[in-house]
């Protein structure tokens, strides 16, 4: 009977140090993600280039374009035959 007594210090000091390693984990993980933003957010931009950015639209547009290959009852295969 004393001996489950005795543990229950044991078990309060393990949720205490693992209480304090979770906080501390969140306060690394905090700091070293408002230093990751602080450094990588003021990086410049790279500017597309009018003629690339033209190209990069037409292709966009070429494939948003339904193919007669792909679309209507021919380009499909029937699950029966």
């Amino acid at each position: 009977m004393f001996d489950t007594i005795s543990y229950i210090p044991t078990i309060l000091a393990y949720i205490f140090i693992s209480l304090l390693v979770t906080i501390l984990g969140f306060i690394v993980i905090y700091v070293s993600h408002k230093i990751y933003v602080t450094i990588y957010d003021n990086l410049p931009v790279a500017q597309l280039s009018p003629s690339s950015s033209t190209k990069i639209t037409q292709k966009i547009k070429t494939m948003s374009q339904p193919s007669a290959l792909v679309c209507g009852p021919m380009g499909r295969k029937s699950k029966t035959g």
